[in-house]
């Protein structure tokens, strides 16, 4: 995260179909400061209609633009042999700057700072209950 800034060394987006305004809202404040890792549920390829699909997740991830951001919950399947899209993934860093790959079981991340203090999206404004 850029240096005195409040950004997220890791953020989670779940198994969605959209995000709420004001958490869309919320996560554009952070990213202003700096998210080192963004983890984004995808379903598939393929539009769904309760979960990213993987362009919807690329789109955020276009949108926030983390220091790297790995694509989760996705079944190999859906999207094609595991190497192969994040070989096609790798391409998105020359072209757009981005670090994108699909993660695995049992992948490990790098520690994370211990001084940056957790910052959960429930902090984030929230929309009255209709």
């Amino acid at each position: 995260t850029k240096a005195g800034g409040r950004g997220h060394p890791l953020v989670y987006i779940p198994a969605i179909k959209e995000l709420p305004p004001a958490t869309a809202s919320w996560l554009q404040g952070i990213a202003s400061f700096g998210i080192d890792v963004l983890m984004v549920e995808a379903a598939s390829r393929d539009a769904q209609p309760d979960h990213f699909s993987f362009d919807d997740a690329l789109g955020l991830i276009r949108c926030l633009r983390p220091a790297r951001a790995l694509l989760v919950g996705i079944g190999s399947c859906e999207v094609g042999d595991h190497d192969e899209v994040n070989e096609e993934l790798a391409m998105l860093r020359a072209s757009e700057g981005l670090d994108v790959q699909l993660a695995y079981d049992g992948m490990l991340l790098p520690s994370l700072p211990a001084d940056d203090a957790p910052v959960a999206a429930c902090d984030a404004p929230r929309e009255p209950m209709r």
